[in-house]
């Protein structure tokens, strides 16, 4: 750790004296070329990412049943399964494990800076500076999202202790609404559960609420806008009915 942060000072330094020629490169990821780049960059930063998890898990003395590729709304995306990381005792263990892979990939954007100051213009060059500007920001973006099941939420529910923390979450703000709607009184399954836990249980449900209501109109106004009719139309009451359910 102390090398990377000494690496990334002098990647630092070396970038503030050719700062306009690091801002200017930006453009390049608007080409051809520079999507071809940010594909493969981003293909290597998050194998990096995932054998960071698996190296964390065995280090802590935890099981890898499986590492490969799962598909994500059609989308291939690489998972590498730390289930096992729950029988740990010591939650700051599973917090490292969970922020393995941004932590590894962060490390990893530190030294392609450094290789950007130091190399000439060409194809590798292009790589560093895809690695070192965007895909780390692109995963922080989507794995320090606490409102999906990402390296986010898993840090989150072991930094509050919430075990389970968006299925407790979801029972507990239906039961809530159906209490307020209806009057209707059920058991309460976290009743066990203290006020504080409880606290936090509600302030989730309604964050992963709003985010949603968020994502669904935003995927249904893309789909109005740039679609036909015949096709946008059922997309976006299906998006309905799935936020409904």
């Amino acid at each position: 750790a102390v090398f990377t942060g000494v690496v990334l000072l002098i990647a630092l330094f070396l970038v503030s004296r050719q700062w306009s020629e690091f801002t200017s490169t930006f453009s390049f990821l608007f080409s051809f070329e520079g999507l071809i780049a940010t594909v493969l960059a981003l293909a290597i930063s998050k194998i990096l990412h995932e054998f960071a998890h698996a190296y964390s898990s065995k280090r802590y003395g935890v099981r890898v049943p499986s590492m490969g590729v799962a598909f994500l709304v059609f989308f291939p995306v690489l998972f590498t399964e730390t289930s096992d990381a729950w029988m740990i005792p010591e939650r700051r263990a599973r917090i490292a494990i969970a922020a393995a892979g941004m932590l590894a990939e962060m490390a990893f954007a530190a030294f392609a800076l450094l290789a950007w100051s130091l190399l000439d213009d060409g194809p590798l060059r292009s790589a560093c500076f895809v690695l070192a500007s965007t895909v780390w920001v692109m995963s922080l973006l989507v794995n320090l999202n606490p409102l999906v099941r990402f390296d986010g939420y898993f840090i989150l529910s072991e930094a509050l202790g919430v075990e389970n923390m968006s299925t407790r979450a979801t029972a507990l703000g239906r039961l809530f609404l159906l209490k307020f709607w209806t009057g209707h009184r059920s058991i309460d399954a976290e009743q066990n559960t203290s006020r504080r836990g409880k606290y936090w249980l509600y302030i989730y449900f309604i964050a992963m609420v709003a985010y949603r209501v968020f994502l669904y109109l935003a995927i249904g106004g893309t789909l109005f806008y740039l679609f036909p009719k015949v096709i946008s139309i059922p997309g976006i009451l299906i998006i309905l009915t799935v936020f409904v359910s």
